[in-house]
């Protein structure tokens, strides 16, 4: 084999065919490690490239037909979603997980919507998450409003756009 050929590792040697034209002979096992480290590193960079964020939104309402609407809303618009019940059933969501997006009632039980919007804004990692309060009043730290009276489907998706800047 020539000498310029001695370092290369994949070609193990060459062979001539009947008209004398080069067959290189490879070296499998080597080429098998090099495209498995190969497809390795290029999937795990496609992915990181191409992966989608999914949203992920955390319903807090006492009404379960309440919660249901907003399910169906937020789902159809992309986002994974989560429902609590009361204040003190999402704080400890909110500790288990990272939420982009609350929607907010401000009437429930053990813990109503304003305590629970003073809790998550002292959280370090909730500072800035955005907050769609759908109550009768509006709620003093969250970022956007839809009156329970005038709720319609086409204004909370709206308010949601505008809170998360899309």
């Amino acid at each position: 084999m020539p000498s310029c050929f001695a370092n290369f590792k994949i070609l193990q040697g060459v062979a001539f065919d009947e008209k004398y034209d080069m067959i290189p002979i490879l070296y499998l096992p080597e080429i098998m490690r090099r495209f498995r480290a190969l497809r390795s590193y290029d999937v795990k960079k496609f992915e990181a490239y191409t992966k989608k964020h999914i949203n992920k939104a955390l319903i807090v309402d006492d009404s379960k037909t309440t919660r249901q609407i907003q399910n169906t809303i937020l789902c159809g618009n992309g986002f994974l979603v989560d429902e609590a019940v009361d204040g003190i059933d999402a704080m400890e969501k909110i500790r288990k997980k990272q939420f982009d997006l609350i929607i907010c009632d401000d009437v429930m039980p053990r813990m109503n919507g304003n305590i629970f919007l003073d809790n998550i804004r002292l959280m370090e990692n909730y500072v800035n998450v955005p907050v769609v309060a759908i109550s009768e009043e509006p709620l003093q730290k969250a970022d956007a409003f839809v009156s329970k009276s005038d709720f319609e489907r086409e204004l909370l998706i709206q308010k949601i756009h505008e809170v998360m800047h899309e």
